[in-house]
């Protein structure tokens, strides 16, 4: 059993309670210094936390101790019997929810609402890794996927440990892990910036606006993602969707689109090691006006050209980063169609009370590996992925495509042109209205068509439906677990928009088959 004290700090917005696990890395808060110093309240009796295995043991009891039993978990202890660890005498548990700016717990949902259900005071930590990323970033990333303080609830706490992963405190001073990305600042010529916060988007990238000397630039930390547990033939689900790790994609694919004439960010500084970069502010101007939000004809429009000017050029499938560095895009394969897919059978389904058997996802798969031959067989051009409003800007004072500055590509793929333009006449956060989808679908074919004769609309037509099928579906799986395992309930309201653009591609006759098997076993969202 380990013995540690509590000690609360007092941040903006949040409040963490430290738990300086280890000695030799005072002071402990130091990471969190970053941006606003912190104030030091008294500290909490010293409590009793152990490590768990299922049906912990903690004494001594509340009865025969003036201290306060409990214990902290993470995914290592897969299984918990929580009746039993109250029984025992537990009353309070710390459950991991981050580590860094990459790790949420797959467990945490379940530990959270298992112990508390068994009437365990429940409390989250964040499991800090500090050369990693900020320690304003880390605390941001806790507060996003679990660090919140609900009633009723402890305050989070922050885990400072020797460094797990290699040398004594991460071979850093206490004031050395805070130097680092006031040092990149510097080096970059930015250290005298103003930074502002940015909203941020579903991913785990952190964006901050600086100003200088008048003009304002981007700072984006994306630090390298480490590999998940595997899932499948021992690789992370990230391997097999071809997600990106780190920087080096988004740099590549970058000065990919602007050798182009395309509107992609210019990058001025880069650090590839810790994942931060310097790149152009594209301003706020967006495709969308409104509240909610609904598409501007003229930009979809330019939006669309685009796509049809990109997807008629040879594109190479690898990308210079530096003199030394060469970035190939993987290919948009079978696997990472299927894996994004059956994110509906983990996610969704499970959140609404339907979980596939063996048979269903069985037949799901196979379904979906039938569906995709078409796709796979097309003409492969560049895709971007994630190529709709949150991701695009307007920048009136350029010409004609280059309007439509483009913000997310580091997941880019060589695969089927028919994915990014699916991506965005069924764009996942607005309603387009389906006469406004198929008017600029017509117009994408009718450039194709300008361009090349040989250019087969009904082909097209026919893996643009299965694609567009295929994204709602992964989307779909997405946001039932942001909400499940993130706690991001927000994305809940996209559900009915998804749910309605995945109706209108499975009307397509080539998916009948697929038709069937959703409306067989996939229940509507909450609300429809």
């Amino acid at each position: 059993m380990r013995r540690t004290r509590i000690a609360f700090v007092v941040m903006p917005v949040l409040t963490f309670a430290v738990c300086v696990v280890l000695a030799g890395c005072a002071p402990g808060a130091a990471a969190l210094r970053t941006a606003t110093p912190l104030k030091t309240a008294a500290p909490l009796k010293t409590a009793r936390v152990a490590k768990t295995a299922p049906a912990p043991k903690a004494t001594p009891s509340p009865q025969d101790s003036p201290l306060v039993a409990g214990m902290d978990v993470s995914a290592w202890v897969p299984d918990i019997d929580w009746a039993s660890a109250k029984a025992d005498g537990a009353r309070f548990v710390y459950i991991k929810a981050t580590e860094g700016t990459y790790y949420q717990s797959p467990l945490f949902s379940g530990q959270y609402s298992g112990a508390r259900s068994a009437g365990i005071v429940v409390g989250t930590y964040h499991f800090a890794n500090p050369p990693t990323s900020s320690g304003t970033a880390q605390a941001d990333y806790f507060a996003a996927h679990g660090g919140g303080h609900e009633a009723g609830t402890l305050p989070g706490a922050l885990d400072i440990e020797d460094n797990p992963y290699g040398a004594k405190c991460y071979g850093m001073s206490s004031t050395a892990l805070i130097d680092w990305i006031r040092a990149f600042l510097d080096e970059s010529g930015f250290g005298e910036a103003e930074r502002a916060r940015m909203q941020g988007d579903a991913s785990t990238r952190i964006f901050e606006r600086l100003a200088l000397n008048g003009q304002t630039f981007v700072l984006m930390n994306a630090p390298r993602r480490p590999d998940g547990p595997p899932v499948r033939d021992g690789k992370p689900y990230s391997a097999i969707a071809h997600l990106a790790e780190d920087i080096v994609p988004y740099i590549a694919v970058a000065g990919g689109l602007r050798d182009l004439g395309l509107s992609a960010p210019e990058i001025l500084h880069a650090d590839l090691d810790h994942g931060l970069i310097i790149m152009e502010d594209f301003g706020n101007d967006r495709v969308t006006t409104g509240e909610p939000p609904a598409p501007i004809e003229e930009c979809y429009a330019t939006a669309v050209d685009l796509l049809a000017a990109l997807h008629g050029q040879e594109l190479p499938d690898t990308l210079p980063v530096t003199s030394e560095l060469i970035y190939r895009l993987p290919a948009y394969d079978s696997e990472a169609f299927l894996i994004e897919a059956e994110l509906l059978l983990d996610w969704y389904l499970i959140g609404a009370g339907a979980p596939a058997t063996t048979a269903t996802r069985a037949a799901f798969v196979g379904l979906w590996h039938e569906a995709l031959v078409p796709a796979l067989a097309a003409p492969p051009t560049w895709v971007l992925r994630d190529y709709h409003s949150p991701n695009l800007l307007w920048l009136a004072q350029r010409d004609d495509i280059a309007r439509i500055g483009l913000l997310d590509f580091q997941d880019a793929l060589v695969g089927p042109a028919a994915y990014d333009v699916a991506s965005l006449l069924q764009d996942a956060r607005v309603d387009v209205p389906e006469a406004m989808e198929m008017a600029l679908l017509g117009r994408y074919v009718r450039s194709r068509l300008d361009e090349d004769p040989e250019f087969d609309p009904a082909g097209f037509t026919r893996v643009y439906a299965t694609l567009a099928a295929q994204r709602a579906t992964k989307i779909l799986g997405i946001f039932a677990r942001l909400n499940r395992r993130d706690g991001k309930s927000q994305y809940l309201r996209h559900m009915p928009r998804l749910w309605n653009y995945l109706r209108r591609s499975l009307a397509h006759p080539a998916l009948a088959a697929l038709k069937t098997w959703y409306a067989t076993n996939v229940p509507a969202p909450d609300g429809l």
